[in-house]
């Protein structure tokens, strides 16, 4: 195109100021329309990218944000880890005014689970709490069996023991309403997992109850119930047994009798 106006210039006869301002003027003309059919290309083409760039936004930060996973940490601090599918914590939630001073002192958004649990743990606010007359409890909760195993075995493999203090990792069977739950009643999943338990073997025993009792004192507790109601079967079974032998003996006695009074 340039050689075809410079061929086109050669057969005019004009002054060499009045070619070259002409040039001048054929080149800006030219590249206005190119630049107008850019603009308008890229002007039509703005809305549709926008809106894709706004969709994978909102996918992306809803894919970050979604939790499908918990973590509930109880000792006397109750906290909650809430997990996205990466396994790093979206929300840190507390359920006791320790477990609030607790996560004031440590952040632990956006850390994966091991080191969230591993600050929260080696803090020097956890520190008072972590004695060897506590239990400290980990309830995992997921919507997927296999990463709930695999939460699970990251919480052992990490080893959160400290001083001497007993620490105890169980799973909720991935009952994610059992989350639900516990948030309805002001508990973590974690006490709520224990209450229910115990439930099962005090009906009297309410929320409240839980909310004012440490782990140590709801896992002993528990464990009390379970070794009373063991008791109570062993004993059962040897009344059943001595009843069994008692008439069994009887059942004999009476068929002796019997069979002397037919020989007489």
């Amino acid at each position: 195109m340039s050689n075809e106006i410079q061929k086109a210039f050669d057969t005019i006869k004009a002054s060499d100021t009045l070619k070259a301002s002409t040039k001048q003027y054929v080149a800006k003309q030219r590249h206005k329309r190119q630049g107008f059919f850019h603009g308008s290309t890229l002007s039509r083409a703005m809305p549709a990218f926008a809106l894709l760039l706004c969709l994978l936004s909102v996918s992306g930060y809803h894919l970050l944000q979604t939790p499908v996973s918990y973590i509930s940490m109880d000792i006397n601090p109750s906290i909650e880890l809430s997990l996205n599918r990466f396994d790093r914590v979206v929300q840190a939630t507390a359920f006791n005014d320790d477990g609030q001073q607790l996560l004031d002192a440590v952040s632990v958004n956006g850390q994966t689970y091991t080191k969230a649990i591993d600050n929260l743990v080696t803090s020097e606010t956890m520190r008072s709490y972590l004695t060897e007359e506590n239990i400290l409890t980990f309830t995992v909760a997921s919507t997927d069996t296999d990463r709930e195993r695999n939460l699970i075995s990251g919480i052992e493999a990490a080893e959160p023991n400290q001083n001497g203090c007993q620490h105890i990792c169980r799973s909720a069977n991935a009952d994610m309403s059992l989350v639900q739950q516990a948030h309805q009643q002001g508990l973590s999943f974690g006490k709520y997992a224990a209450y229910l338990e115990l439930q099962t073997y005090d009906n009297t025993i309410t929320v409240e109850d839980c909310k004012n009792m440490t782990m140590r004192e709801m896992n002993d507790y528990i464990g009390q119930c379970k070794a009373g109601q063991q008791h109570h079967n062993q004993n059962g079974n040897k009344d059943n047994n001595h009843a069994g032998n008692r008439n069994g003996n009887n059942v004999q006695g009476h068929h002796g009798n019997q069979d002397n009074h037919q020989n007489r």
